[in-house]
């Protein structure tokens, strides 16, 4: 994987609110000092050379200029006071800068996070470790019922190394069929309760699908959510919680394939056998 695979998936850089923007514009600047004082190599001497790799460290984009960064000005006097070696043009550190907060909200929208249950144990949620860009993994489209699931590994193991993300089919699927996995964490709270109401099933797809709005710019209109939308219980959706939810009292983790002919709950570590 390299850079360039990472760089071609989509930014939504100007889909943010002005909160996220703000937020992402900090990271950004950080990022572009931590660049320019510890990335650029302490050989190159040249001026010339040195504008050339600021230029080319990060690949061309055709919107990078379209972003706005506030009190640009301001941020290149304080940072050429404090470095005076960097003698280069303010339009060079500003397209670096330009192309670095694209670079933050790609990863903001693309980027897996890793989970544990570790730190707090199974009776509370799962907490995030780590997180990182898959671009493989980047093509494979939402279902708010998804056929797919994933979990990163923790230990290195035969073919397997900490780091890696493996995914398991949640269900049999049929040739021709399309793989979808949740972006969001998988819900279950509703679906076990002895009595639902219609509206709250349609207030919980309602919350789902202003959050999938929200945080991935699209508009879900998976089964499970045309059902939901009308009241009703997805049966797909139930019949996955019913085969990977871990009923441990109070567990609040799944259960993952340990091997061929065995799961293990990625919370509790309760195990059971692949039916």
């Amino acid at each position: 994987m390299s850079i360039d695979d990472i760089w071609i998936s989509l930014s939504h850089f100007d889909e943010f609110t002005q909160e996220k923007k703000n937020e992402f514009e900090i990271i950004a600047k950080l990022l572009t000092e931590y660049i320019l004082m510890k990335l650029i190599p302490n050989r190159i001497k040249d001026n010339d050379e040195l504008i050339n790799f600021i230029q080319l460290f990060l690949p061309k984009s055709t919107n990078v200029e379209e972003v706005q960064i506030n009190n640009f000005d301001q941020w290149f006097s304080e940072i050429t006071r404090s470095y005076s070696f960097l003698n280069v043009p303010n339009n060079i550190i500003k397209f670096l800068l330009q192309k670095v907060f694209i670079l933050v909200c790609i990863e903001e929208i693309n980027a897996l996070f890793h989970i544990t249950f570790k730190l707090e144990g199974y009776t509370y949620p799962p907490q995030t470790y780590a997180m990182g860009m898959y671009p493989s993994a980047a093509f494979v489209n939402h279902s708010c019922s998804p056929n797919l699931a994933r979990f990163p590994v923790q230990e290195d193991r035969e073919n397997l190394h900490v780091g890696d993300v493996v995914y398991f089919a949640t269900r049999s699927l049929k040739k021709g069929d399309e793989v979808c996995y949740s972006y969001l964490e998988r819900d279950y709270e509703l679906y076990q309760k002895e009595d639902i109401h219609p509206d709250e099933i349609i207030k919980s797809q309602e919350k789902r699908k202003q959050r999938l709005k929200e945080e991935f710019f699209f508009s879900c209109d998976c089964a499970r959510c045309f059902n939901e939308s009308n009241g009703k219980i997805d049966l797909s959706y139930m019949n996955l919680i019913k085969e990977l939810k871990c009923k441990k009292f109070e567990c609040k983790g799944w259960f993952i394939p340990s091997s061929e002919k065995q799961m293990i709950c990625e919370a509790c570590r309760t195990s059971r056998l692949i039916m």
